[in-house]
């Protein structure tokens, strides 16, 4: 009798500590993944890494539960195996409905959810101990290694390309880079795109948010179709080599150009197709290595900034103060704080990062936004210096210039700033297309407004959710390349099914 009316409280005690157990380890595990940036030797292993999120404390729940229950024998993992199967319910919900939850982490494929329930079965063998807990140990073991082994195999067989991590030498530094090369049964060698990222440490994914990559998804998005792409972190980042905050606009461009070089120098890419891609910033550089390289078969430019600084920041600080709804001595202050900043930096009263934070010298708002998103004196004082549109105006490949109605860092105004100079200048093979409500990584948001609020955080949700590219804005890239590429890589190049 005692066993049958404590039947309700055991399950009780198994749903809400699987409840539990899941939300922690959830916690853990998005808590972790973006830390795992800061070590170059594991950040290209996260996803198997932060399979551990859930692993660990399932052990402990399914140990501690044992513990409660106290069942003697076989009986001793009944608790922590209905542990593990409502923390595997819980994750087969979680991903019907919630949409920003990955799909490739080993935690939350089938395997792992297998990988979860034997992680709880093992917390029972800590309460059992003996030879149980070598063998639960040793089965835990061999099942990661397999699953990890499947869930790569499996990735790799139904990919339409091949992926490639490597190092490219940049002067006296290493960059981190990937490269995607088509599968394809065709002699012919293939166009190539090199992918260059905005201000900022970007890697090479341009990573934002904790699902979302932009210049992964349009590597990805090419190579299924037909080009090799290649894409790097920035000097400073990920496991590319360099000092970040010593670095200006011209050593960028620098290492773009060493990438570029380096994609023509692959046996399987045409150095005579190589087009470049500049997001942001990144436009700025592709246009410099544009203009030592006329070879480049063409130039496109996703949201690119027209403007000199401190002009651009300038306007972007008003948004952000309307955005914010600030006083009119806030945004003053504002304003004067970065006019303040411009003008030091010109006159080199500030040369090193660490100058920013001498006492006195800046407002202690300003060295918080520094810290937070650096743009170091030297970047700052080249992009001051640098005049895109002079640059532009030489250049004689097809250029595409592409931006987003919503974008409130670079607006469209920067856009037809590129299209006037480029009429003005005659050019002979152009074309400009501003998508309508679609922000600065070019996602369907309805306003700018909106578009700040969802970069600013302004709900956790967004931390979590996947904001792919708008199709069209890949099919205007991959239609592009196609008609701009010679005629027989659009007809003769298709990737294997």
């Amino acid at each position: 009798m005692f066993k049958k009316r404590r039947l309700p409280v055991e399950i009780l005690i198994y749903v809400t500590g699987g409840f539990l157990t899941f939300f922690f380890g959830v916690i853990f595990v998005f808590l972790s993944y973006p830390a795992l940036n800061i070590s170059s030797v594991v950040i290209r292993q996260r996803e198997a890494i932060v399979g551990f999120g859930l692993i660990i404390p399932t052990i402990l729940a399914g140990w501690l539960v044992s513990l409660v229950i106290r069942y003697r024998g076989w009986k001793a993992f009944i608790p922590p195996l209905s542990i593990g199967f409502v923390i595997a319910f819980l994750i087969i919900i979680c991903k019907r409905f919630l949409s920003w939850f990955p799909e490739d982490w080993l935690i939350f494929t089938p395997w792992g959810l297998i990988l979860v329930i034997i992680s709880a079965f093992m917390g029972g063998a800590l309460y059992v101990r003996g030879r149980v807990l070598l063998h639960s140990a040793i089965i835990l073991i061999v099942f990661y290694s397999l699953a990890f082994g499947m869930t790569f195999l499996t990735k790799s067989l139904s990919s339409r390309f091949r992926s490639y991590n490597i190092r490219i030498p940049s002067e006296n530094i290493m960059l981190g880079a990937t490269l995607t090369v088509p599968k394809t049964d065709s002699l012919l060698k293939l166009p190539g795109v090199l992918l260059i990222h905005g201000s900022g440490k970007q890697d090479r994914d341009e990573t934002f948010g904790l699902f979302n990559g932009t210049f992964k998804e349009i590597a990805t998005f090419l190579s299924e179709n037909g080009f090799a792409t290649i894409r790097y972190d920035k000097r400073g980042v990920g496991q590319s080599g360099g000092d970040f905050l010593a670095s200006g606009i011209y050593d960028f461009a620098r290492d773009a150009e060493s990438v570029f070089n380096y994609l023509k120098s692959r046996e399987e890419v045409d150095p005579s197709q190589i087009f470049l891609v500049g997001h942001s910033y990144g436009g700025k550089v592709a246009t410099m290595v544009s203009s030592r390289h006329p070879e480049v078969a063409g130039l496109i430019l996703l949201a690119c900034v027209a403007s000199q600084e401190p002009d651009n920041l300038i306007r972007q600080n008003k948004f952000i103060s309307e955005a914010k709804r600030e006083s009119g001595e806030e945004r003053k202050a504002r304003l004067e704080m970065l006019g303040s900043w411009a003008e030091k930096v010109k006159n080199r009263d500030l040369q090193n990062y660490n100058d920013y934070f001498r006492p006195n010298e800046l407002s202690k708002e300003f060295q918080k936004m520094q810290q937070a998103n650096p743009l170091p004196p030297v970047w700052m004082f080249e992009a001051m210096e640098y005049n895109q549109l002079q640059t532009l105006d030489k250049l004689k490949m097809p250029i595409l210039a592409i931006s987003g109605a919503s974008d409130w860092l670079v607006p469209p105004s920067e856009t037809r700033l590129l299209e006037k100079t480029l009429e003005e200048a005659n050019h002979p093979d152009f074309e400009v297309k501003v998508f309508p409500e679609l922000d600065h990584h070019f996602v369907r948001v309805e306003s700018p407004e909106k578009s700040y609020r969802m970069m600013s955080l302004y709900s956790i949700k967004d931390l979590f959710r996947e904001y792919p590219i708008y199709p069209p804005v890949l099919d205007k890239i991959l239609n592009w390349l196609n008609d701009k590429a010679k005629s027989e890589f659009s007809e003769n190049i298709k990737p294997d099914s």
